[in-house]
């Protein structure tokens, strides 16, 4: 037999204080957003209610006492009384329709927002729209956002503009996605759907997946999960570009045609792609302004998938939630399992989005809005990994042939070298490159230099790889990251011992000489290797002043190679940050995959710049 207790409804269809749980759930069940709890005590159940002895709202069983709360009016406030029925075999939900709704007004009433501000002139949580407005007027770059819950809104100001998912929002989810089946013309037409109610969010989880991505042979998928045996989940294979960035935002799109056709207006999408938030709700308006261009002058890969992305969302409510890959989440879990099970279908129309494609207009440089979010480095660039080269202009160069010089067609560039004995000949993409092929019959290509941030710092990412780590059959390899499509990007295996620590030093080292070699002096380096970062700037002189003995007066390991490193940044100065590792930061991913694939190479002597 359960506990004796008191039920607090603090919001339901009417909020009070119960003495049995079938009067307390008969408020509860089926409401939006429903806030109660069980007390031993009736005193801390009014506090969590709202209310007390004097209001004397309080429901006991089937009788309701006298209730005297006070009604807010245009101008005044007003007392109503109301007494309780003389019968005694009435329900209690017919006792609840005797009693009119405006005693319960006062509680019903909306509480007070929360403004986070992630950036402005002070970032921060406010209680009214005057103290935010003060933080974000003037401030071309402001980000911002209102909450109706406290610990959402400190958590967007933390974590970079983006929402996180909390563990008890997960665990508490409620898929209120029902729908109604729509009656067919013919028994050849698909079924279709209605949203039961249009009023309420429906709760989306999305994802996408690519195996073996970033080859020829990938394949790609998206999955789409509305809840438990739901009529509207779904499994696709994405056609196109077999990439894991296009598979995340096609999810979505696929998700919001979805919630735009059963007739739904507002939409909570959880995805695990952080990528896929910061570029709809941040990035695209900058790539706007830039005409479609990174911070370096790259051009952004997925423009045509975020454009549709950004129309299909138009007359939707869209509310985007970041949640944790792979931390044993429900609605995350099968989203991914549909997205995997997609990749694996046959690339066939009848497994592929039948949605049609949105018209898109002529582009304009939209204003700017109220909520994005943003990088939570300010430091650090947006990179966007190019998965294919936009076409440019081709230039074909003849060394050696009947007229040496820079043809525009093949045409041309054939008739000089057609019969005549051993042609010298090279196409190029960059006229002055074909020119320079002319003159000294060799590609005489410059290496672009990345461009400094504000404060004159250029930026590198570095990371370390090493397979069956502290094994004999170890392989090693390193990766450094200059950004989308840069020719320093390096990708190469280690050679001595194949250890992951090495690795990472290894992987700052080259990235040092190559800054070097360019004349780079503030160098800002991003490592998830702390025990890099430690080395080289704290631990180093201990080691030097202890004759390299670490603290426990043993030999320190890797010597030869924190030496190294310490002979290559001097004459640089070097700023090293932390990021941490597979949390879905592009650079850090980048660099990831380039050390992961240095493991597989031939070891060369040659691959550290000298």
């Amino acid at each position: 037999m359960p506990k004796p207790g008191f039920y607090a409804v603090r919001i339901g269809r009417r909020p009070g204080i119960y003495m049995t749980w079938a009067e307390c759930e008969a408020q509860v069940k089926g409401f939006p957003k429903a806030s109660y709890k069980k007390f031993p005590d009736r005193k801390a159940a009014e506090t969590f209610a709202g209310v007390c002895s004097s209001d004397r709202s309080i429901i006991q069983n089937e009788a309701i006492n006298n209730i005297e709360i006070p009604r807010q009016t245009s101008n005044s406030y007003i007392t109503s009384e109301f007494g309780p029925k003389p019968s005694t075999s009435m329900s209690i939900e017919e006792e609840f329709e005797s009693i009119p709704d405006l005693i319960f007004d006062s509680i019903d009433r909306k509480a007070k927002p929360y403004y986070a501000v992630h950036r402005g002139a002070k970032p921060g949580v406010y209680r009214t729209w005057t103290e935010c407005e003060k933080q974000i007027k003037n401030m071309g770059n402001a980000s911002y956002r209102k909450f109706d819950n406290e610990e959402q809104a400190l958590e967007y100001v933390r974590t970079g503009g983006i929402v996180k998912a909390t563990r008890r929002e997960l665990k508490e989810i409620i898929y209120t996605n029902r729908v109604v089946q729509k009656r067919k013309r013919n028994s050849n037409d698909e079924l279709e759907y209605t949203i039961e109610n249009p009023h309420e969010p429906v709760v989306i989880f999305t994802d996408g997946a690519s195996a073996q991505n970033g080859r020829k042979i990938a394949r790609a998928g998206i999955g789409i999960y509305w809840g438990p045996n739901h009529p509207l989940n779904a499994s696709k294979r994405l056609p196109g570009r077999q990439t894991n960035n296009r598979a995340e935002i096609q999810a979505a799109v696929y998700a919001l045609n979805q919630a735009k056709q059963i007739g739904a207006r507002k939409v909570k999408l959880y995805t695990d792609s952080q990528f896929l938030i910061h570029a709809i709700t941040d990035w695209i308006k900058k790539w706007k302004t830039n005409g479609w261009k990174l911070v370096n002058g790259d051009p952004v890969v997925n423009k045509d998938d975020f454009l549709e992305l950004e129309a299909v969302s138009k007359g939707l409510d869209v509310e985007w939630i970041y949640v944790k890959a792979h931390a044993r989440n429900h609605g995350n879990e099968e989203a991914d399992r549909l997205a995997v099970a997609g990749a694996r279908l046959l690339l066939e129309p009848s497994n592929c989005s039948t949605f049609p494609k949105p018209q898109l207009g002529p582009e304009t440089v939209e204003p700017f809005i109220l909520t994005h979010t943003s990088s939570s480095n300010e430091d650090m660039a947006q990179l966007i990994i190019p998965e294919e080269r936009v076409e440019r202009k081709t230039f074909y160069a003849v060394h050696k042939g009947k007229n040496p010089g820079v043809y525009k067609t093949w045409t041309e560039c054939e008739e000089q070298i057609k019969d005549f004995v051993k042609p010298w000949f090279k196409k190029f993409c960059d006229e002055n490159e074909a020119s320079d092929f002319v003159k000294y019959g060799k590609v005489t290509k410059k290496i672009k230099i990345p461009d400094p941030g504000p404060d004159k710092f250029v930026t590198v990412f570095t990371d370390g790889a090493s397979s069956c780590n502290g094994q004999e059959q170890a392989e090693a390899g390193i990766g450094v990251y200059w950004g989308p499509g840069n020719e320093l990007n390096t990708s190469m295996r280690l050679p001595g011992r194949q250890t992951n620590n090495r690795a990472e030093i290894f992987a700052a080292v080259h990235a040092l000489r190559q800054a070097k070699q360019l004349g780079i002096k503030d160098l800002r380096v991003f490592t998830d290797s702390k025990f890099v970062i430690n080395g080289i700037t704290s631990w180093i002189d201990k080691w030097k002043e202890n004759n390299w003995t670490s603290a426990s007066g043993k030999p320190v390991v890797n010597k030869e190679d924190f030496m190294a490193l310490d002979s290559a940044r001097q004459g640089i100065n070097v700023d090293w940050c932390y990021v941490k590792g597979h949390n879905n930061n592009p650079g850090n991913v980048e660099a990831d995959k380039l050390a992961v694939a240095g493991c597989k190479k031939k070891v060369s002597d040659t691959f550290i710049i000298a």
